[in-house]
Parts: C-alpha cells; structure tokens; sequence
C-alpha cells in the first residue's frame, strides 16, 4: 500500500497501520480521493469505469464508510459527519453506497463545524470492508471526552453500531484506568 495519508484518508491509513503491524481487521478496499475528485470533474464518464472495479470484488456484504483528511485526526474527530452505510451487497449498491458517502463529503463543504475548523480542503476516500457479524459494537476513547481524565472509556450496544452511533441508544459504558474497571457492565468480560 504505497499510498499516500491524501489520498486514502485518515480512517483508511489507520487500518493500513494496523495491518502493517499485524493486527487482524476486516477485508479492506479503498477508493482514493482522487476518485472522487474524478468524479466531481468527469461524472457518469468515471462512475462507468469505477464499476468495472467494483465489479471485481469479492462476493460479500460490505460496510462503505467515508475516509477523509479531516475526520479523525489528532485535532478533531468529525465524528457522524459523513454517512457509513452498512449491510451492502452487489456492485450497483456499492456504487450508490460510494457515491452516498463522496455527496456527505459534499454537503460538509458548506458545513459550520468545518469552517471552525478552519480546514481549507477537505480529501474524501472511501473504504469499503467487509462486514463482521457483531456482539457489541461501539466506540472506544483512550481519553475521557467528558471530563478529560485519564482512563480509557468504551461505550458500546449490543449488535450493529450504528443503532449507538446514528440512531443513539443508550449504551453500555466501562470506564478503565489502569487495567482497573471502576465502571462497567459485568455481563461482558473485558478482560478474559
């Protein structure tokens, strides 16, 4: 993967780090920003050729999730700014899905969260990965985001993570410091 942090993003260039270094994660593709660059310029013309690559993936059901210069970065998170759509199977979804996430880039353009920022240019990759059946899903923080202690905080549902992140249950929370669970849901074992 001798691509560069632009042009796959930071989520994407997070899971090639990982990789690298020989942890286990979900089959990966990635569209680069340079696609959707092309895209923006050349339309139809360059979703015909981006089809044929589609086309040659492995049969499965996919996660399509955004891969920007902006999301995830030390400074900000621009967490649930961009779409991920999940359970997608099929070329002409993939394509749609692709073309969903390449629009929420779009729409961000004029976003105020943004201009705060004050990022002047916003690169949008895209992943598609395949999808693993959950247990729980969730998020992890290695940094209270509350209260901005030191301890590691995982809130997470039971099943997909979407229904924490987009359609916000109530989650199980642990909050752990130092291998010490001083809060949690005991029906999962953390540390077994």
């Amino acid at each position: 993967a001798g691509l560069k942090a632009d042009e796959t993003g930071n989520k994407a260039n997070s899971l090639i780090f990982l990789h690298r270094y020989g942890f286990n994660i979900p089959l990966s593709f990635f569209v680069t920003s340079y696609a959707h660059k092309r895209y923006l310029s050349e339309g139809a013309d360059f979703l015909d050729e981006l089809r044929k690559e589609v086309a040659t993936l492995p049969d499965k059901t996919y996660a399509v999730r955004s891969s920007t210069t902006a999301e995830d970065s030390p400074e900000y998170s621009f967490a649930g700014q961009f779409q991920t759509l999940i359970n997608i199977s099929g070329g002409e979804n993939l394509l749609k899905a692709i073309q969903t996430v390449w629009e929420s880039a779009s729409l961000l353009n004029d976003n105020e969260y943004l201009r705060r920022t004050r990022i002047s240019e916003l690169k949008c990759g895209v992943i598609i990965q395949e999808m693993i059946p959950s247990i729980l899903a969730g998020v992890s923080f290695s940094r209270n985001p509350v209260t901005n202690q030191n301890e590691i905080v995982i809130e997470a549902v039971e099943g997909a993570g979407e229904d924490l992140v987009q359609k916000g249950f109530t989650p199980l929370r642990w909050r752990i410091r130092k291998n010490f669970i001083f809060e949690g849901n005991e029906q999962y074992s953390l540390f077994s």
